[in-house]
């Protein structure tokens, strides 16, 4: 049986839907957001959208193969606990996106620079498998799907508020409204990380187990009756 009261107050699991939140929206702002602040601020050719389109998502896919190869590593020859591990790899995937994210608005008149930026960025995002996502399951192998199934279910309010907040820059070519659109998606970067870095775990939680759950939540196990044994 699923000990949801265990798993609705638990704090590591929620840390990872909330690093979930922030790794969602900050791949709404960059996806949604980015090639149409290159259009509208810079006036970027549309001849290069394709290499946009692309770039950045073939980064995404490496960097986040890289990241599992890499994080397996550190954890089976022993250089970091898997608690440890996991907070390095949100580290990654929502501070360093975060400060690129913030210096994107201030890149100056050349459209190159906040295009590097922007495929950095998105690839550096590829590091949440390996950190919140892979969370999910060290905490409650037992359970990893339910929890996973949180974590993104909660994950998706960050997108649907990024949505929002993207879709109401993008009929502009005002800059400082752009700066605004980052800035924001940074600070909710910073913040979801920083829940993570406090409460985020690697360990699997008492809850997992089937027999830690309270004894009358344990199934009885009927004996055979007498009555069974006496021939007709």
């Amino acid at each position: 049986m699923l000990p949801w009261r265990q798993l609705l107050l638990s704090g590591p699991a929620w840390a990872c839907g909330i690093a979930v939140i922030g790794s969602q929206w900050a791949d709404a702002t960059l996806m949604l957001g980015v090639t149409k602040y290159l259009k509208l601020v810079y006036g970027f050719s549309i001849e290069y959208d394709d290499v946009l389109a692309s770039l950045p998502h073939i980064g995404h896919f490496f960097a986040a193969l890289t990241f599992g190869i890499v994080v397996d590593h550190v954890r089976q020859s022993g250089l970091l606990s898997t608690t440890t591990a996991r907070k390095l790899f949100v580290y990654i995937s929502h501070f360093l996106p975060a400060a690129l994210m913030f210096v994107l608005g201030y890149t100056g008149c050349d459209p190159a620079a906040p295009a590097a930026l922007y495929t950095a960025a998105l690839a550096l995002t590829g590091a949440t498998p390996a950190g919140a996502f892979a969370s999910a399951a060290d905490i409650a192998p037992n359970f990893a799907g339910t929890v996973f199934g949180l974590c993104q279910t909660v994950g998706a309010a960050g997108l649907l508020a990024a949505n929002y907040a993207v879709s109401e820059g993008l009929h502009g070519s005002f800059a400082g409204w752009w700066r605004l659109v980052f800035g924001v998606s940074s600070a909710v970067l910073l913040i979801t990380a920083t829940f993570f870095m406090t409460m985020g775990s690697g360990s699997v939680q008492d809850w997992n187990a089937p027999g830690d759950l309270p004894p009358e939540l344990e199934p009885i196990e009927e004996e055979p009756s007498r009555l069974d044994s006496v021939p007709e």
